[in-house]
């Protein structure tokens, strides 16, 4: 089991901004386009502790969703859950 937990776990769903600014979510929700097989190997977790993370953040009525979405139920919650702290966008280019 890693040394991850949950606000470790959070933290890492800090894209979320940036995600919505280029038009790939909303603004307090994004759609995982890959599996949670692949989110836990990613984040160094094993599956059923991801899996329990996740279901502490919707039992804590953070999140919700499915497998392949997230919504932020309580923004500011989580942020302040996970020690979230904003940061200026710099545009990301695209190809040409």
């Amino acid at each position: 089991m890693s040394g991850m937990d949950s606000t470790a776990t959070c933290k890492s769903w800090s894209c979320t901004p940036r995600l919505h600014v280029v038009g790939r979510a909303g603004k307090t929700s994004f759609a995982l386009s890959f599996s949670q097989e692949v989110m836990a190997d990613v984040l160094g977790l094993s599956v059923p502790h991801l899996n329990r993370m996740m279901q502490r953040l919707r039992s804590e009525r953070l999140i919700a969703g499915s497998e392949r979405q997230v919504e932020f139920l309580d923004p500011g919650a989580i942020q302040a859950f996970a020690h979230y702290q904003p940061q200026e966008l710099a545009p990301i280019p695209l190809p040409a």
